[in-house]
């Protein structure tokens, strides 16, 4: 989200990212739908309001939406772990640039 939201931006096109917990849906195979345990289990609800929330609020850009039960954390950014992911996050933004012509 760091290294992809800003280059978006210029575009004026949001970045943002929903991370869900477990929601029961068709991906998953029945048996792992009859076996979760209830008190484990995000509604699908909590994702679209998480999703609604992006779409309404424009300041929120790069950011990490943690959905679990009825919650939605916010997730601070982490600071790079070396020196390589910082410039990776920060500088290379310049070649991506070049290499998509934008």
């Amino acid at each position: 989200m760091r290294s992809a939201a800003p280059v978006f931006q210029k575009e004026n096109i949001r970045v943002n990212c929903v991370c869900p917990a477990f929601v029961p849906t068709n991906l998953a195979p029945s048996s792992l739908l009859k076996a979760m345990p209830r008190e484990h289990v995000t509604p699908m609800s909590t994702i679209i309001r998480a999703f609604q929330n992006f779409a309404s609020d424009t300041s929120l850009i790069g950011k990490v939406a943690e959905c679990s039960l009825g919650e939605i954390y916010y997730r601070e950014q982490v600071d790079y772990c070396n020196e390589s992911e910082r410039w990776m996050g920060e500088e290379s933004a310049k070649l991506w640039e070049e290499g998509y012509n934008l």
